[in-house]
């Protein structure tokens, strides 16, 4: 066995350093976005989803689109929730 990917293998080739860091920043901030949601402190949870929808982050973009949808910490816009249900 090696320590380097077979470059012929199907499995995804590890995650470039700054990804890395930057996912483990979004699973951090994330559960607070969550909380600030449940505690109807809806700018903070928007500001911290959208910021992490726009890196792509499909559990940010998910919820930003429930913010759309609803209304919270941001004008209800449906199409727009739509736009991000649908990445």
């Amino acid at each position: 066995s090696s320590l380097f990917a077979d470059p012929d293998s199907n499995s995804a080739p590890p995650p470039e350093p700054i990804q890395y860091f930057h996912l483990k920043a979004a699973l951090q901030q994330l559960p607070d976005a969550d909380k600030a949601l449940q505690n109807k402190d809806y700018k903070k949870a928007f500001e911290i989803y959208h910021h992490f929808a726009q890196e792509g982050l499909a559990p940010a973009q998910y919820q930003l689109a429930y913010c759309y949808q609803n209304g919270f910490g941001v004008a209800q816009d449906p199409l727009l929730a739509a736009a991000w249900y649908s990445k």
